[in-house]
């Protein structure tokens, strides 16, 4: 969106900033709405990454004219309540009836904890990567994560963008490791394919 105005086709104008949105099924945003402690969208422009927003949408400018980009967005949601801690602090003076005062204050903070799901992104933006708790498994009847080998997965990224190759190895997919360690991603899934064989069944049904 440029101006205000939907950008029906691919182009838009280098002279302009471009307000990126994630579009969501309004089933998935009510959910979200109703549901979710927090969202966190974060944004990546040709593999780099540029921050997170709260919520669905992503300002930037594109000042060079004639280019092709890749913008990704991975948006990650919290269902932990806040969770409500109380300190109490006592004073007391040198006079010679010494008042004692008591302060007692609330704070209210998110949890650190979070859960990361799947929404259709905008044209401009091809993701994502899901998973949940597993705590939070009524979000999800089933999850599965696949593997590729490696060789297979390197040429199929010559083939989708032999001008990005590079940066794909180097950058996105050491971070898209990270991203899999850090969040656990394979040991919560019910499901692991690797090359077409299921090398782990938690034993789910789909009935």
């Amino acid at each position: 969106m440029q101006s205000g105005h939907l950008r029906e086709d691919e182009f838009v104008s280098s002279a302009v900033e471009v307000s990126h949105h994630v579009d969501l099924t309004e089933v998935d945003r009510a959910f979200l709405t109703q549901s979710a402690t927090s969202v966190l969208t974060y944004w990546f422009v040709d593999c780099i990454y540029y921050g997170q927003t709260p919520g669905y949408i992503f300002n930037f400018n594109y000042t060079q004219a004639g280019k092709t980009h890749h913008v990704e967005a991975l948006v990650i949601a919290s269902f932990e309540p806040p969770t409500t801690t109380t300190s109490t602090s006592t004073t007391t003076s040198t006079t010679p009836t010494p008042p004692t005062a008591s302060n007692t204050t609330t704070v209210t903070t998110p949890s650190t904890r979070a859960t990361t799901t799947v929404f259709p992104s905008t044209s401009a933006a091809a993701t994502t990567i899901a998973t949940t708790t597993p705590s939070k498994n009524i979000t999800y009847e089933i999850t599965i994560f696949m593997r590729l080998d490696e060789a297979k997965q390197h040429h199929r990224l010559k083939e989708r963008n032999a001008e990005l190759y590079t940066r794909f190895v180097n950058e996105w997919i050491p971070m898209e490791k990270m991203y899999f360690e850090a969040f656990r991603i394979p040991e919560k899934c019910d499901y692991i394919i690797e090359n077409n064989t299921v090398v782990k069944d938690n034993g789910v049904k789909n009935e």
